[in-house]
C-alpha cells in the first residue's frame, strides 16, 4: 500500500505601468552598453493583477492479488483547490475585482486489473476519473477582455501542461467547445485569436529588425536593399488573401546579373535570384555560379537558396517553433545564420565576375 501528499502554489504578481512599452524593444548585440531603454515611469501604474492558486492532494493505492493470475490495482485521490484572482486599478477602482473558486476534497478514484494468460501475455483493463478544476472554463469571458488576466489564465494552463503532462485534450475539447457556445463567449474568444496574430506579427516583424541590423552593422559594404518586408507584409501574411507569402530583402550583386536576398514563403530562407527580363547568358552565368555551390536546399535545378539551421514553420507554427520565435536568443541565431548565409553568396558573385567566369 502506498499513502502520499502533495501541494503546489502558483502565483503571479502582474503590476504593468501605464504609458510604456519596455517589454520586447529590441537591443543591438553589437553596439549594446548594457542598459536597456529606462520605462517612463512618470505616469504611475496602470494596475496590480494578482493571481494565486493552490492545489493539494492526499492519494492512496494498493495492489491485490487473489489468485497468482490476477492482479488488482485499487487508488484514489482526495484533491481541494483554490483560485484567486485580484484585480485593482489605480485610476478606476470601478472596475476593480475579485474572482474567487474553491472545491475541496474532489475524489478521483482509479482501479486495474490485470490477469495472465500465460508467462508471456497478459490482459489488463482500467477506470480512472480526471479532477479539472472549473476555474478554467469560468475564465473565457474574463480572459478576453482583461490582458492582465488572459497572461495569468495562459501561464495556469501552461503550468497545467507541465505538471500533468497533458494538453487538456479529449475530453476537456468537448467540454470547452460546448461552453464557447453559450452566450457570447465566441465572440469573446475571437478577440483572443485576433490578440494572437497580433502579437505573431510583432514577432515577426522583431526578427526582421534583427535581419536588418546585423546587415547593416556587420556588413556595411553591401548596397542598400529593395526591402519588401514591411509591417503591412507582414499583417497581409496573416490574412487568408493569395499571393501574401513571399517578401524579403533583395541586394543587387552588381558585378553581374542577379541578386542575393533572404525571404520568407512559409519558412525563412536565403539564395540567389535572377530578374525575369534577364538575358539567357546572364541567367547561365548565375546558374553556373550557383552550381558550384554545395549545401542547397533545393532541386539540381534551382539556383542555390538554403534554409537557416534554425528552421521555423511560420504558417502551421508548431508549439515548438513558436517557443523559437518568442526567445530573443533564436531570434537573434536565426538573423545571423541568414544574413552569414546570403552575405557570402553576395562576396561569391562578386568574386565570380571579377575572376571572368
Amino acid at each position: 500500500m502506498i499513502v502520499g501528499y502533495n501541494f503546489s502554489r502558483y502565483e503571479n504578481r502582474h503590476s504593468p505601468l501605464r504609458g510604456t512599452a519596455i517589454e520586447g524593444t529590441f537591443v543591438n548585440f553589437y553596439d549594446w552598453d548594457n542598459y536597456t531603454k529606462q520605462p517612463n515611469t512618470s505616469n504611475g501604474k496602470l494596475y496590480d493583477g494578482d493571481t494565486t492558486i493552490y492545489q493539494n492532494g492526499t492519494y492512496i493505492a494498493t495492489r491485490l492479488r487473489p489468485t497468482d493470475d490476477l492482479s488488482i490495482i485499487l487508488g484514489a485521490r482526495a484533491s481541494d483547490y483554490k483560485y484567486n484572482y485580484d484585480l485593482e486599478y489605480v485610476l478606476t477602482p470601478n472596475n476593480n475585482r475579485n474572482t474567487q473558486y474553491r472545491e475541496s476534497g474532489v475524489v478521483t478514484p482509479y482501479a486495474g486489473v490485470v490477469y495472465d494468460l500465460n508467462d508471456i501475455h497478459s490482459v489488463y483493463a482500467s477506470y480512472t476519473s480526471i479532477y479539472k478544476p472549473q476555474s478554467v472554463e469560468r475564465c473565457v469571458p474574463l480572459v478576453a477582455r482583461d490582458p492582465g488576466l488572459r497572461e495569468s489564465v495562459f501561464q495556469y494552463i501552461e503550468l497545467l501542461k507541465n505538471l500533468t503532462s497533458t494538453d487538456q485534450g479529449g475530453m476537456y475539447m468537448s467540454e470547452l467547445k460546448k461552453k464557447l457556445l453559450e452566450g457570447d463567449n465566441l465572440l469573446l474568444v475571437a478577440d483572443i485569436e485576433q490578440a494572437y496574430k497580433e502579437a505573431l506579427i510583432d514577432l515577426q516583424d522583431q526578427l526582421w529588425g534583427r535581419i536588418r541590423t546585423y546587415r547593416e552593422a556587420t556588413y556595411p559594404d553591401m548596397p542598400k536593399p529593395e526591402d519588401t518586408a514591411s509591417r503591412d507584409a507582414i499583417r497581409n501574411y496573416y490574412s487568408k488573401s493569395r499571393g501574401n507569402r513571399q517578401y524579403g530583402l533583395y541586394f543587387a550583386l552588381g558585378a553581374m546579373a542577379g541578386f542575393v536576398y533572404i525571404e520568407l514563403n512559409h519558412r525563412f530562407y536565403f539564395g540567389y535570384g535572377i530578374p525575369e527580363e534577364a538575358k539567357a547568358s546572364e541567367r547561365e552565368n548565375l546558374h553556373k555560379l550557383s552550381d558550384s555551390i554545395p549545401g542547397s536546399s533545393g532541386k539540381s535545378t534551382d539556383l542555390f537558396w538554403r534554409f537557416p539551421e534554425i528552421n521555423i514553420d511560420l504558417v502551421t507554427l508548431p508549439r515548438d517553433d513558436l517557443v523559437t520565435l518568442r526567445d530573443p536568443v533564436k531570434q537573434q541565431a536565426i538573423a545571423e545564420d541568414l544574413v552569414d548565409g546570403m552575405y557570402a553568396l553576395w562576396v561569391k558573385g562578386r568574386e565570380f565576375a571579377l575572376n571572368g567566369r
